[in-house]
C-alpha cells in the first residue's frame, strides 16, 4: 500500500521516532534519495521562541536513512533563524499581524519546506501623546502613541483600543479620533482617554474649550396653551458652527401677564379666563429669543394637512358639546401633520352596525379619516358612557379611514360640569385614530405583546418617550405598560388592553380613567400615533411626568396615591377593511 501527503508525512515521523534505520553498504554507492519530509509542516511560533523541527529522510528504495548531512535554512533570517540540527529561533515581529517564514531542509538535493507564522510580539510599553491645546467645536485631531516591545523596540501596525471615560465632553473613534461635545460655558471641560494595547495601556486628559454661543431657539416656536393650563418651554443653543444644544439655563419672561404668566425657568401659565397672546423672551447672556404664545380655549395649534371630517348623524349638538368636539379636532389636527393614503369610494358603501348604518356614497375621497358621532339619551348619568372607535381601517398600512362616536347626553353634561368634557372627547377619539384599537392589530408586527399578564406596547417611538421624556427609564425598559387590571377594583374587559397603565401613568390623557382636572395629552402618546404610521408633531405634547413609584406597586391601594376618575369604556375595534378604490372586505377575529 503506498501512502501520500499528510498521512505519509505522519507515518514517516513516527518512524523515524521509534529507530527505524536503513544502513548504506561501505562497498557501493548509497541508494538515491528519494524524498524529504520537514515536521511539522506548519506550525505558530512567539516572538523569541525556539521551535524544533524534525526530518524524515527516505531513500528511492522507499528506506528511512540516518547518515545524510542535512542543510538547514531560512527565508527570511530577520525574523526567524535555523541552527544545523533544525532549532528555529523565532526574532521579534513587531508589525502587528503573523508573518510567514519558509523553513527549508534539503538532503542531497531533495528539499521540504515547513511553513512557520511568527506571532507579532507582545507589546510591554505603551506612551500617548498629550495634545498641546484645548480642542475647539469642529476640531477632530488625533491622538498619537508610541508602542514598544520589552526591548525597547519601537512596534508598528499596532491600533489599541480607545475609550473616552466621559463621552459628554469627547468622543474618540476606533482609531482615535477626538469629537469634542459641544457646549456652552466660560471654562474648559476636560475628560480623561485611555488606549489599551494587549495588556498595557495609557490615558491622556483631553481638555475642550467652550463654543460661541451665536442664537437661542424657543422650543416650540409656536407654543399654544389652552385657558388655565401650564407648559414649560425649552430652549436651543445654537453654536456658530451650527450645533444645537439643549438644557441651557436661559431666563425667561412674559410681555402680557394679564394672558400667560412666566417662571425665570421656562414654566408658562396661561390665564383661566382671558384669551389672547403673549411674547415670550427668552435670554442668556447677550443672546435671547422671542416667541409669540396664543392662549385660547382649545390650545391647539394650526391643523397640517391631515383630513378628519365629523359627521353628526344625531340630533343636533349642544354650543359646549360641539366646542368639545371641535377642540378635540384641532388638537388632533395639530399633532397629525401630514394626510395619509388615499381611499377613493367607488360604489355606496354601508357601514354596518358597528358604524350606525351609515352610507358612504361614490366619489367619496379622503386621504384622512371620516367620523360618524352623536349624542343620544342611552341609560342617564354614571352607567354607559358610550363608545368609539374605527370602523373601517386601510387595507393596507390598518390605519382608520372610518369611525363612529357615540356618546350619552346625560354624561355629556356632567362632564361639562367637571370640567372633563374636552379630555373624555379628545380620548375617545384618539381610540378612533388608533390609539388602544388597532394596536392589537396581528398584522402590524412589533407593536403589541399580546400578553395578557403584561400586556404592552412595542412601538419603538413610544417607549423611547416615556424613557426619556416622562421619567420611565426603568419602566418602559422594552414597551410602555398597558392595561391589565391587576390592583384596581372595577378595571375589568372595558378598560384592559385598550390603554396605558392606570397604576403607572395615572394623569396620562390615555389611561383608562380621566383625572380631572387636566390629564395630559403627553410625548409618549403623540409618539404611539407615529409608530402606528401617522406623521406627527411631538412639540404640541403637554407637560407630562410619571407619579411616584408608590402609585406603581399593583396590588397596593393606597387612597391617597390612587386617583381613579372616571372610567372610561372600551375602545371599538374595527370589523373592515377598505382597499385604495373603496372595496370592503370584512376582519375575522
Amino acid at each position: 500500500m503506498r501512502v501520500t501527503g499528510g498521512v505519509k508525512r505522519a507515518m514517516m515521523l513516527s518512524m523515524a521516532a521509534l529507530g527505524a534505520v536503513a544502513c548504506d553498504s561501505p562497498t557501493k554507492p548509497p541508494p538515491a534519495i528519494a524524498s524529504v519530509v520537514v515536521g511539522p509542516g506548519t506550525a505558530l511560533i512567539e516572538s523569541g521562541a525556539t521551535l524544533q523541527l524534525g526530518v524524515v529522510v527516505t531513500d528511492v528504495n522507499d528506506k528511512v536513512v540516518t547518515n545524510r548531512p542535512v542543510t538547514w535554512t531560512s527565508a527570511n533570517t530577520e525574523l526567524a533563524t535555523v541552527s544545523s540540527s533544525g532549532l528555529v529561533t523565532a526574532l521579534n515581529n513587531r508589525t502587528n499581524v503573523s508573518v510567514s517564514v519558509r523553513v527549508t531542509a534539503t538532503v542531497a538535493g531533495v528539499s521540504d519546506d515547513a511553513e512557520l507564522l511568527v506571532q507579532p510580539v507582545a507589546a510591554a510599553q505603551l506612551a500617548l501623546t498629550p495634545l498641546g491645546a484645548p480642542i475647539a467645536e469642529g476640531q477632530s485631531p488625533t491622538l498619537t502613541f508610541v508602542a514598544r516591545d520589552a526591548g525597547g523596540g519601537v512596534l508598528t501596525g499596532r491600533q489599541p483600543f480607545w475609550e473616552s471615560r466621559d463621552t459628554s465632553v469627547v468622543q474618540v473613534s476606533a482609531s482615535g479620533q477626538l469629537t469634542p461635545v459641544a457646549f456652552i460655558g466660560v471654562s474648559n471641560r476636560t475628560a480623561r482617554v485611555v488606549a489599551t494595547l494587549g495588556n498595557v495601556r495609557d490615558s491622556v486628559t483631553v481638555s475642550v474649550a467652550p463654543s460661541t454661543l451665536a442664537s437661542l431657539e424657543i422650543q416650540p416656536q409656536q407654543p399654544y396653551l389652552r385657558l388655565g393650563h401650564s407648559k414649560r418651554l425649552r430652549v436651543v443653543a445654537i453654536t456658530s458652527t451650527g450645533q444645537r444644544i439643549t438644557g441651557l439655563p436661559a431666563t425667561y419672561s412674559s410681555s402680557n401677564t394679564a394672558v400667560a404668566t412666566s417662571t425665570t425657568a421656562g414654566v408658562v401659565t396661561a390665564s383661566a379666563n382671558t384669551s389672547g397672546s403673549s411674547q415670550i423672551i427668552a435670554t442668556y447672556g447677550t443672546a435671547a429669543d422671542t416667541v409669540d404664545l396664543t392662549v385660547d380655549a382649545c390650545g391647539a395649534a394650526p391643523a397640517g394637512t391631515y383630513p378628519l371630517e365629523l359627521r353628526n348623524v344625531g340630533p343636533a349638538l349642544s354650543p359646549v358639546v360641539q366646542e368639545a368636539f371641535n377642540c378635540a379636532k384641532a388638537r388632533i389636527q395639530a399633532v397629525i401633520r401630514q394626510p395619509i393614503s388615499t381611499v377613493t369610494f367607488t360604489t355606496d358603501v354601508n357601514t354596518g352596525d358597528n358604524c350606525f348604518n351609515q352610507t358612504v356614497t361614490a366619489g367619496t375621497t379622503t386621504t384622512g379619516l371620516i367620523i360618524f358621532m352623536r349624542v343620544a339619551t342611552i341609560d342617564g348619568v354614571g352607567a354607559v358612557l358610550g363608545r368609539a372607535g374605527p370602523c373601517s381601517v386601510r387595507s393596507t398600512s390598518r390605519l382608520a379611514v372610518l369611525g363612529l362616536m357615540e356618546f350619552d347626553e346625560a354624561d355629556l353634561a356632567n362632564m361639562a360640569n367637571n370640567g372633563t368634557l374636552l379630555p373624555v372627547i379628545l380620548h375617545e377619539m384618539l381610540h378612533v385614530i388608533g390609539l388602544g384599537s388597532t394596536w392589537r392589530d396581528p398584522l402590524i408586527p412589533n407593536i403589541y405583546t399580546g400578553d395578557t399578564g403584561d400586556p404592552g406596547f412595542l412601538g419603538e417611538r413610544a417607549t423611547r418617550a416615556c424613557r426619556e421624556e416622562h421619567g420611565g427609564v426603568l419602566t418602559c425598559a422594552v414597551q410602555v405598560p398597558v392595561e391589565n387590571c391587576v390592583g384596581i377594583p372595577g378595571c375589568g374587559a372595558g378598560t384592559q388592553y385598550g390603554h396605558w397603565r392606570e397604576l403607572v401613568f395615572d394623569s396620562e390623557l390615555m389611561t383608562g380613567y380621566i383625572d380631572p382636572p387636566r390629564p395630559a395629552f403627553s410625548r409618549m402618546s403623540m409618539s404611539a400615533l407615529g409608530d402606528l404610521g401617522y406623521t406627527v408633531d411631538v412639540e404640541q405634547a403637554e407637560d407630562y411626568t410619571m407619579p411616584s413609584p408608590t402609585l406603581r406597586q399593583a396590588g397596593v391601594l393606597n387612597p391617597q396615591n390612587l386617583r381613579l376618575g372616571l372610567q372610561l369604556p372600551a375602545p371599538v375595534l374595527p370589523t373592515q377593511t377598505i382597499d385604495a378604490q373603496g372595496r370592503v372586505r370584512p376582519i375575522l377575529r
